[in-house]
Formats: structure tokens, sequence, C-alpha cells
């Protein structure tokens, strides 16, 4: 995106980034992103279908192996066959509010002719952030670091009601991870942390970027019929 006001009706959110850089080497550089059902079936290819393998191969998947069988514990469950899909599908919501709310504001006069610079270097800046892959990497290093000083079985409450897990197992009062464990814990918790963390940066930029519009000496309507002045759209977005 090279300049605001050709933008603003194919704004996305969600996109840019790391990832978006990864998906143009991949697709080529003149394609756009996966569709999110293409992405969601990646993602639960690589983080939830390993699990499932692995603990049929380690005997853990079902059966009185282990104290806690991976069918039985809800976490994976819920984290990569209910929240991962509710993330990625999330951009089917909220990149077209998102897209209509800047067009409304390019297009509206509510940001009169001698506050537009003001407003483009907003849009600008909220380009900019989503658009840089430090942020990204920042994220994946803290989803690693996070995932790693809090794996399971070390300060876990759970140790205490299951001594064994699909997860771990205890020797000499030292807690081993399987290899459905090692899986868990180098790839599908930090991912998932990653995607988590992603949309909490883009709520911030985009956070930031109100702020910046509401800093604009703005030419608010008070009889404008979504009864906000010319803003209602902000709302909803």
């Amino acid at each position: 995106m090279t300049n605001a006001s050709s933008s603003e009706q194919s704004f996305q959110l969600s996109s840019g980034g790391l990832m978006h850089l990864i998906q143009r080497r991949i697709r080529g550089p003149g394609a756009g992103d996966f569709p999110i059902p293409t992405q969601l079936l990646i993602a639960v290819t690589l983080l939830w279908l390993p699990l499932v393998v692995l603990t049929l191969v380690e005997g853990t998947f079902v059966g009185d192996v282990v104290a806690q069988q991976f069918i039985q514990d809800v976490v994976p469950q819920v984290r990569f066959l209910i929240a991962l899909p509710l993330l990625l599908f999330a951009d089917l919501a909220i990149d077209p509010a998102v897209g209509v709310a800047v067009s409304s504001l390019e297009r509206s006069g509510v940001v009169p002719d001698d506050e537009q610079p003001r407003y483009q270097a907003a849009l600008v800046e909220l380009q900019q952030g989503r658009d840089s892959i430090w942020p990204d990497v920042v994220m994946l290093v803290l989803a690693f670091s996070f995932t790693w000083l809090f794996q399971p079985g070390y300060g876990d409450s759970a140790i205490q009601a299951a001594d064994t897990s699909w997860l771990w197992s205890i020797s000499d009062g030292d807690v081993n991870l399987s290899k459905a464990g090692w899986w868990y814990v180098l790839i599908s918790a930090p991912f998932f942390q990653f995607v988590l963390f992603r949309w909490i940066w883009r709520f911030l930029i985009w956070t930031g970027f109100l702020y910046r519009i509401s800093r604009i000496q703005l030419a608010l309507r008070p009889t404008h019929p979504d009864f906000a002045g010319g803003l209602g759209i902000l709302g909803l977005t």
C-alpha cells in the first residue's frame, strides 16, 4: 500500500507482518495470503494432528497407559479445534469492518481538508505497525519463551492430579516430556500463543490509530443520523 487514498477500501488489519511475508514467498510476489480455510487446515495439520499421531504411537491417546489420556485433555482440543479457528476466522469479520471504517473516515468529510495531513500520517503509522516484521519476531520470541518457562509439569497443579500424562512422565521426581509433549512445547503451544499475540498487537495498533484520530480537530455533525456526529462506524468496528 503506497498511499492512503488508494487503499482504504481494501485495507486489511490482519495482513502484513512476518506471516504475510512468508506466504508471499511460498505463493509468489503477486499473490495474497492463503484463504482462511487453507490457513486453518495448515494450522490444524501442524499443531493438532501430530499430537494425535504421536499419542497414538506412544499409546497415550486412549487407554490406561497414563492417567491423563490425550482424548481426555480438554486444553489441546479447545485450543486447536475451537479457539484457533475462531482467531483465524476473525479476519473475515474484522477486516471488512476496519476497511469500511477507514474508508468512511476518508470520504465522509469528518476529517476536514486542513487536518488531512495529520490523518494521513496516522494512517501511515497504522500501516507501518501492521506491516513491520519486527513485532512478529518479538511475539515469536515471547511465545516460545512463555511456553518453555511455563511448560507442563513445572509448577503446574495438573501434575498433582495425574502422575502420568500424554505430555509427561515422572521418574525419581523429575518430569520428562513425551514425544507428543515436546511437539506441544516446541511447536503447537508457541504457535497458538503467537496467533493470539498477533491479534492483541493488531488491537493495540488500531487503538493507537483511533487515539491519533481523536487528537485531530474533526468536523463532527450533531445532526448526523448515526447519533455519533459521523463517527458511528467506529463504534461498529
